[in-house]
């Protein structure tokens, strides 16, 4: 199995801009995942945690995984359009029997197709884990910090009400020198060392 190099985010829940409540990140994620609507738990039904992306006409975000306990909680947020289509190249027909030299003259057909009945086509995935106000994330491009302080501010307050609708979710990306001593100088994030597999099944 091939492995690959990941960069770990590391956040903070700030309080001072967001005058979140008293109880902690992960507990707040996890009171809004044991929230129940019309009687089916926020946790065991994930069409009710889809969230429409603002600004981005028919993009959705899901935490498609999620996996809370008592002191922590992770999983990952999807990012996906209904019934986009997707790019295909077409390198050839599995019947035919050409040599490479055939290859490499002919061009190649494009097409677009939607995805196969029951799937959508995922734009990005992004994993996550919330302990206490600490937030650490493996980022996607399409889904960074911004985009969870998003989806987490819908979830916990317009989908489960858990907080105030003046509350947010603001994470902070700059180390306080308070919480971690001596010189921070331009220290923006920690990348932590270790491997993960390629291909991922979540």
């Amino acid at each position: 199995m091939k492995t690959k190099r990941v960069k770990i985010h590391y956040r903070k829940l700030d309080r001072s801009v967001s005058q979140f409540p008293q109880k902690t990140l992960s507990t707040a994620i996890g009171e809004a995942l044991s929230s129940q609507i019309e009687g089916h738990t926020i946790r065991d039904s994930v069409e009710l945690r889809i969230s429409d992306v603002v600004n981005a006409e028919g993009f959705q975000r899901v935490a498609n995984n999620v996996f809370p306990s008592q002191d922590h909680v992770f999983g990952n947020i999807c990012l996906f359009a209904p019934g986009q289509m997707q790019a295909f190249l077409k390198i050839r027909d599995s019947e035919e029997h050409v040599s490479l030299d055939q290859v490499m003259r002919d061009a190649w057909s494009i097409s677009e197709n939607k995805a196969p009945l029951g799937h959508e086509y995922l734009q990005a995935m992004s994993y996550w884990m919330a302990i206490g106000d600490h937030f650490y994330q493996i980022q996607h491009t399409s889904l960074q910090a911004r985009a969870l302080e998003e989806y987490l501010t819908w979830l916990l307050r317009e989908r489960t009400g858990v907080i105030l609708p003046e509350h947010q979710v603001k994470l902070q990306f700059e180390f306080d020198r308070r919480q971690v001593g001596g010189n921070l100088g331009d220290i923006k994030e920690i990348e932590v060392g270790g491997l993960v597999p390629e291909t991922m099944h979540a």
